[in-house]
C-alpha cells in the first residue's frame, strides 16, 4: 500500500489521532510529522513520528524536509494535513509538492476564501441557503446606529486572529454591548463578524461531514449532532452521536457541488426551533475533531481520501446511526459547568451517553496517545494547586 504522511493537530491531537488511527487499521504505513512537543502521535504505535519545522514559521524549511522524505520512498505516499496552519501551507505549496506527494486540498486563492468567514458567508449567501442574518463590516462605530436583531454573535473573521483562544463566539444581548466588544476587537487588529443569535441547545447543532473525490463526486459523508459543548455556549463537543438527516446531506452536497469544492470538510448547521430551519453555520475545509466518530458509524473519511489519492475503488460508505462519540476531557468540563448551573443530574447523564462507541484519545490498540494527553491534562489542573502549595511552605520557612 502507499504510505501516508499526515501533518498537523486539531484541538489536543484527537483529529490528527483519528486520521492517523483509521489508516493505520488498514495497514497504511504512516508518518506523522509535526514541531508540536505536545503532539500525541509521539506516543502511538501506529505510526512513525519525525520532528518537523512550523509550517507557519519556517515554510521553506518544512517543504525541503518533506520533499526529502518523499524522495526516499518507493512510491508517492498520500499527504494529509488536519488542522488550518499545515492546510494553509500545503495549498500555497501544493504546487513543489504535488511532484512528490498525492494530495487533496483545494486551490490556494479558494481555500483563503473559505476561510475567512466574512467572504465564507456572502459566498454561501449568494447560493440561497439558509443562514441567520449577517451583518458584514459592522464597526463600533455604526453599533448603535444599524438596524440588528438581537442577540447576536461574535464571530473571528479569521481564526488565527481571534484573542479570545478556543472560544468560538461572543455573545452580545444590545447595541451598548455589541459596540463595547467590537471596541476591544478593533484595539486588537481582530477582524469579526456578527450574525443574529439562533437560540437552542447544542443538541440543535449539526455538523455534515463529506468527502469530495478529485473529479468532484461525493465518496463518503454522514452526519452527526452535538449532544454536549464545553464551553456551553459556543464550544467544541463534548459528546456527539450520528444521525440519520438525508435532507440536510442533500444540502450540504448541493452546496459543496455548488462551490466546486473537493476534498474533505465539515459543514455545521444549526436547527431553529422557531420555524425548525436548519441554518447554516459554518464550513471547515479540513477534517473534524470529530472524524473518528463517522469512522466508527462507517463513513470514514480519511479512508475515503486515502482511496481516491491511491486510485483504489473506494467501499460503500453509510453511517449508521445512533453511534456516540465522547471526548472525555471536554464532558469532565462539560458536566462541571452544568453542575454549577444546578442542571446536571446522574441519570440523565448516563442516559446521554449510552450509545457511545468511541472516546476521542483512549483506544485499546494504541492506549499511549490518550493516556499521555489525558495526565498532561491533569497535571496542568493539579500544577496551580501545588505551585500554591509550595508558595505557602516557603513563606512558612522564611517566617
Amino acid at each position: 500500500m502507499i504510505p501516508a504522511v499526515c501533518m498537523g493537530m486539531g484541538f489536543n491531537g484527537v483529529t490528527l489521532m483519528g486520521v492517523v488511527r483509521s489508516l493505520a487499521r488498514r495497514g497504511v504505513p504512516v508518518c506523522v510529522f509535526s514541531h508540536r512537543q505536545d503532539s500525541p502521535a509521539r506516543h502511538s504505535r501506529l505510526c512513525q513520528y519525525r520532528d518537523s519545522p512550523d509550517p507557519q514559521w519556517e515554510p521553506d524549511e518544512l517543504e525541503r524536509v518533506l520533499v526529502d522524505h518523499a524522495r526516499g520512498l518507493a512510491e508517492k505516499p498520500a499527504l494529509f494535513a488536519v488542522s488550518d496552519p499545515e492546510l494553509v501551507f500545503v495549498s500555497e505549496h501544493q504546487e513543489r509538492l504535488k511532484q512528490y506527494y498525492r494530495i487533496a486540498a483545494p486551490e490556494c486563492s479558494f481555500l483563503r476564501t473559505l476561510m475567512d468567514k466574512r467572504t465564507q458567508y456572502r459566498m454561501v449567501d449568494g447560493l440561497g441557503v439558509a443562514m441567520p442574518a449577517t451583518y458584514h463590516d459592522l464597526t463600533a462605530a455604526e453599533a448603535r446606529t444599524r438596524t440588528i436583531e438581537y442577540p447576536v454573535v461574535i464571530k473571528p473573521a479569521i481564526q488565527g486572529s481571534w484573542p479570545y483562544g478556543r472560544r468560538k463566539g461572543l455573545s452580545v444581548a444590545d447595541a451598548a454591548e455589541l459596540e463595547r466588544e467590537l471596541e476591544g476587537l478593533e484595539r486588537a487588529g481582530a477582524a469579526a463578524v456578527a450574525q443574529s443569535y439562533i437560540p437552542g441547545p447544542a443538541s440543535r447543532i449539526y455538523t455534515v461531514m463529506a468527502y469530495i473525490s478529485r473529479v468532484g463526486e461525493p465518496i463518503a459523508w454522514g452526519t452527526y449532532r452535538k449532544v454536549r459543548q464545553f464551553p456551553a455556549d459556543f464550544g467544541l463537543a463534548a459528546v456527539a452521536e450520528t444521525v440519520s438527516a438525508p435532507a440536510l446531506e442533500q444540502t450540504a452536497l448541493r452546496l459543496l457541488r455548488e462551490l466546486g469544492f473537493k476534498g474533505v470538510c465539515g459543514i455545521e448547521f444549526k436547527q431553529d426551533p422557531r420555524d425548525g430551519v436548519f441554518r447554516f453555520i459554518e464550513l471547515n475545509p479540513r477534517f473534524e475533531m470529530s472524524n473518528s466518530l463517522l469512522a466508527c458509524a462507517g463513513a470514514d473519511m480519511a479512508w475515503a481520501t486515502y482511496t481516491d489519492l491511491a486510485g483504489i475503488a473506494p467501499p460503500v460508505f453509510a453511517c449508521r446511526p445512533g453511534v456516540g462519540w465522547m471526548a472525555l476531557n471536554l464532558e469532565w468540563k462539560a458536566c462541571r459547568e452544568r453542575a454549577a448551573r444546578g442542571e446536571f443530574r446522574w441519570r440523565n447523564w448516563a442516559r446521554s451517553v449510552r450509545g457511545v462507541r468511541a472516546e476521542a484519545l483512549l483506544a485499546w490498540d494504541d492506549p499511549l496517545p490518550g493516556l499521555a494527553t489525558y495526565l498532561g491534562t491533569m497535571r496542568n489542573i493539579l500544577a496551580p494547586g501545588r505551585k500554591a502549595a509550595h508558595g505557602k511552605a516557603s513563606s512558612g520557612r522564611a517566617a
